[in-house]
Formats: structure tokens, sequence, C-alpha cells
């Protein structure tokens, strides 16, 4: 998963690859937050 990330981030900047880490695991907190 996280080399898919990479892949699909390459030639991002450090920030941009960040921000978007950070994205995808809120999107992740709030699917949870939504089943439970």
């Amino acid at each position: 998963m996280l080399q898919d990330s990479a892949e699909y981030l390459d030639g991002a900047e450090p920030d941009e690859i960040m921000l978007e880490r950070q994205r995808r695991f809120a999107e992740l907190v709030d699917d949870s937050a939504d089943v439970s």
C-alpha cells in the first residue's frame, strides 16, 4: 500500500505527499466513525 502510494505520488513535492497521506488518513478515520 505504501509502495503504491509512493508510485502514485511519484514526482510530487514532499509537502504534497504529506498532505495527501494526512487526507487519506482522515478519510479512513471518517469511514471508521461512520461505521461505528
